[in-house]
């Protein structure tokens, strides 16, 4: 349970299909999430901003493009229900990052206050497939990325309609992804076959292998349209009734015996998966992991964020575990997932 999506049985429709994930905007896909972050910081300096302004509690992954372009940066901290409380030197432009599939609670104030001093880049990837968009302005940004939710390759989508998108090279990492996704995914599929360590250190390897090659690629190159056809034809309606299914089931199982950071979720929020905070977390992690559950940590953090000015960000990066709650599984497994946690705990 748990780890990257492989891929079984893919569907490819019209790329215009794709537009019920981009709600509708005008845009562009391009490889990756921080490829779509680096298009929009590339056109922000070239409207002057030279500073991002970014949350404490962030994946290492966000802060490439902005070492990549050279920026200034700072970082602003999170409250307990991870709300953002940015403090933004002027001029510059504000990340906001929409956690877990919660709109974020300061994301009201941020969007009547943008275009008065910053711009304000809003990151909806964990919220894929909640409704994120709001008034568009021409000082708001928002970049999605669906690799976390379905099965597809690669992608990562800004509202930035480029005249000239940029070079096509990114076929080669899209077909190597591709294939790694087909293998896991025949793997899994024989769900009563034995473990074979071999097959999975080779496309756990070829994961590894793609995102190096992500963090060294150009962000003019754009997502092959044969993957914006699968990003189109995956059912996204019906993975997001299964998340809402699986997280009452998971949240009702575990009995509240954790402290959740984001501990409620509207109906229309549609989560990536469960955060929970763990004293052991470590251990728990490791224990699960003996029992073939694996949990995602997001995140540990990047070495720019300071733990003396941020500990708050800190605390909550070494007790945060995310339980997995995706549409690859059913209620049955969600009750076995809290059974083994309560009992692992």
């Amino acid at each position: 349970m748990g780890g990257e999506f492989g891929i079984q049985n893919p569907v490819f429709a019209d790329v215009a299909a794709s537009s019920e994930l981009t709600r509708g905007l005008d845009g562009t896909w391009l490889l990756s999430g921080r490829f779509a972050l680096a298009r929009i910081l590339r056109k922000l300096m070239g409207q002057g901003v030279n500073h991002v302004h970014l949350p404490a509690y962030l994946c290492d992954s966000v802060l490439e493009p902005v070492r990549h372009l050279g920026l200034e940066m700072s970082f602003y901290p999170i409250r307990d229900n991870l709300s953002a409380d940015p403090d933004p030197p002027a001029g510059s432009a504000v990340l906001l990052i929409h956690y877990f599939g919660q709109i974020n609670p300061a994301a009201a104030d941020l969007r009547g206050q943008a275009g008065d001093d910053f711009y304000l880049i809003e990151d909806a990837s964990q919220a894929l497939l909640t409704d994120w968009r709001s008034e568009v302005t021409e000082q708001t940004y928002y970049l999605i990325s669906p690799r976390k939710f379905g099965p597809v390759p690669l992608g990562g989508w800004c509202n930035i309609k480029l005249d000239s998108a940029g070079s096509n090279t990114g076929s080669s990492i899209a077909y190597s992804s591709l294939a790694a996704r087909l293998i896991k995914g025949a793997y899994i599929d024989d769900g009563e076959g034995p473990i074979i360590p071999r097959t999975e250190k080779f496309y756990l390897d070829a994961f590894e292998a793609v995102e190096k090659v992500l963090s060294n690629k150009s962000e003019t190159d754009i997502l092959p349209n044969w993957v914006v056809s699968m990003v189109a034809g995956v059912d996204w309606s019906e993975v997001a009734a299964a998340r809402l299914t699986n997280l009452e089931v998971l949240i009702a199982n575990l009995s509240n015996r954790f402290v959740a950071p984001v501990s409620t979720f509207a109906p229309s929020e549609i989560p990536l998966g469960y955060p929970i905070l763990s004293e052991n977390r470590d251990e728990l992690r490791r224990n699960l992991a003996s029992r073939r559950i694996f949990c995602p940590i997001h995140w540990p953090l990047p070495a720019e964020v300071s733990s003396a000015q941020f500990p708050e960000a800190y605390s909550l990066s070494e007790k945060i575990m995310t339980l997995p709650l995706d549409q690859r599984y059913k209620i049955e497994d969600m009750v076995q997932l809290a059974e083994n946690v309560l009992e692992l705990s």
